[in-house]
């Protein structure tokens, strides 16, 4: 037990001083293992590598590489003209139209970052020079952010079902209705905030588009919108997996900006391929860490430790989910997102199968109580790179976002308590 308490110190320690989550995970592996003597060293670099050797992981770095190259070809500045043309006209209307681009680019992207680096470095100028508040409009572009992963594709349901055997079919159609009114319940929560006079500093409306320029602004976008229709209309009808379709992804974000849009030079693409390779490579040193990890809690019975606890929990499966979630959201604070989905899914998963739990329904409660923590300071990756770009505190920003996760912790529930809103749309696909 002290040496399990020295080791946690050490990591918290280690974590508080910013060294990277995959080095801290690795540093704890060797400390378990030189601590037990019947833990033979040899086997790490094997389970290093069957953590990354899997099929399905081959479409991370697909799904990235879109999200790049749909940023830096043009296409996010056209699915920013189509959402001013459909909801510019609300009030408080740039905050509006930041939530509907978000949820039309994350039929392409499926990663938070690619969606507030990317989008972001438009839209928060945008809604600065339109009267809002810097950190305003920090808030609202990380919190639209975290629409991403849960409407299809999503990295982080890629990731889940590679490291649990979850169906990421499955994940993905399970996603789609939450993804849809988590976006409507963050514009009801901007409609709220500027009826309360809180948006107070806007001083600017724009006019509801007409007809033809709403039509103007739909051909503009026709190609990327065709993007989400041929991935998810391929991989419902069994014509492709969902590996295959992060390639099929790929060669179409490709020859839209190349040869359609001719937006991009051969130079600059393969400038998006390395920048890509530099976000996968990160993810994937924490993949191999991770599995290592969770090989020494399986191996350690801690897994089981953890069950009996679990078990011992009165109440049934919902409850078992209810402080499952509680947890989660504590740790999300201090640990990356991505980290921890990682990190936990191989350990949550067969807990909350023993307990007759859905794991396709885990997947999005759990998915997307991790995108809430990417805007929970102090380690939330939206919040720090949408601070960055509006230049405001974090201080400011953890101000100015309490509101919105209050609403995005209420809507987890909601999908908690609602399972149907998630596992409808697979059980009806899936039969």
């Amino acid at each position: 037990m002290t040496a399990a308490l020295l080791i946690g110190a050490l990591a918290a320690f280690t974590l508080l001083i910013g060294v990277p989550i995959a080095y801290v995970i690795l540093l704890v592996c060797f400390l378990i293992i030189a601590s037990d003597p019947f833990v033979n060293m040899a086997a790490v670099p094997a389970m290093l590598v069957q953590g990354m050797d899997s099929f399905i992981l081959l479409a991370i770095p697909l799904f990235v590489l879109v999200g790049v190259i749909m940023n830096a070809g043009g296409i996010s500045e056209r699915l920013l003209d189509l959402a001013v043309a459909l909801v510019g006209h609300f009030k408080a209307g740039i905050a509006h139209v930041n939530i509907v681009a978000s949820m039309i680019f994350s039929g392409m992207s499926g990663t938070t970052t690619s969606d507030v680096a990317g989008l972001g470095r438009i839209e928060i100028p945008m809604m600065i020079k339109e009267g809002f508040r810097p950190e305003t409009a920090a808030v609202i572009t990380a919190v639209s952010a975290t629409i991403g992963p849960i409407i299809p594709p999503s990295v982080p349901f890629i990731l889940y079902g590679a490291l649990t055997g979850t169906s990421v079919g499955q994940l993905f159609l399970a996603g789609a209705v939450p993804g849809v009114l988590l976006g409507l319940w963050l514009m009801a929560m901007v409609a709220w905030q500027a009826r309360r006079g809180v948006i107070s500093s806007v001083t600017y409306t724009r006019q509801r588009a007409s007809l033809r320029t709403l039509f103007g602004a739909i051909k503009r976008a026709f190609w990327a919108l065709l993007t989400p229709v041929i991935l998810i209309g391929g991989m419902v009808s069994g014509f492709f997996t969902a590996t295959e379709a992060a390639g099929v992804a790929v060669l179409y974000a490709v020859l839209i900006v190349r040869f359609v849009l001719r937006s991009v030079s051969w130079r600059e693409l393969f400038a998006m391929f390395c920048e890509a390779a530099e976000y996968v490579g990160v993810i994937m040193i924490t993949v191999a860490a991770a599995s290592v990890f969770g090989w020494l809690v399986i191996q350690g019975g801690l897994a089981e430790t953890f069950l009996d606890l679990i078990r011992a929990v009165p109440g049934g499966a919902m409850t078992t989910l209810i402080v499952l979630n509680l947890v989660l959201l504590v740790l999300g604070m201090f640990v990356e997102a991505t980290s921890m989905i990682i990190l936990l899914s191989p350990i949550l998963v067969p807990i909350i199968k023993q307990t007759g739990i859905d794991p396709v329904h885990f997947g999005v409660v759990f998915t997307l109580n991790m995108m809430i923590a990417t805007i929970t300071p102090p380690v939330g990756i939206c919040g720090l790179i949408a601070s960055q770009i509006a230049g405001v505190s974090m201080a400011a920003f953890t101000r100015e976002v309490i509101p919105y996760v209050v609403a995005m912790v209420a809507f987890l529930f909601l999908i908690l308590f609602v399972p149907p809103l998630a596992t409808f749309l697979p059980n009806l696909v899936f039969k």
